[in-house]
């Protein structure tokens, strides 16, 4: 959740809000960030880059069993799904 809410921070320009959500599905715990922010609002990153990203993140799902989904939402916006086994 910290890595979805500080690349929102860091990219999401034109972001007027952001939603945590947490949910379970079947066996696992799936946590969502999304914002509103659209198209070129994403463009340039606000700051320099800094640790291992979405790549360190994915990395770390895997290691738990779990899995990192993310892009654009069709309603606009940016979503970042993260899911962990429950078990």
């Amino acid at each position: 959740m910290q890595e979805g809410l500080t690349n929102v921070r860091k990219h999401a320009r034109g972001a007027t809000s952001v939603h945590v959500l947490l949910e379970s599905e079947e066996d696992r715990l799936v946590i969502r960030v999304r914002d509103n922010a659209t198209g070129g609002q994403r463009a340039r990153p606000r700051f320099r880059p800094s640790g291992f990203g979405l790549i360190g993140l994915t990395e770390r799902l895997t290691e738990l069993g779990g899995e990192l989904n993310c892009g654009p939402m069709p309603e606009g916006g940016w979503e970042l799904a993260a899911a962990i086994p429950l078990t």
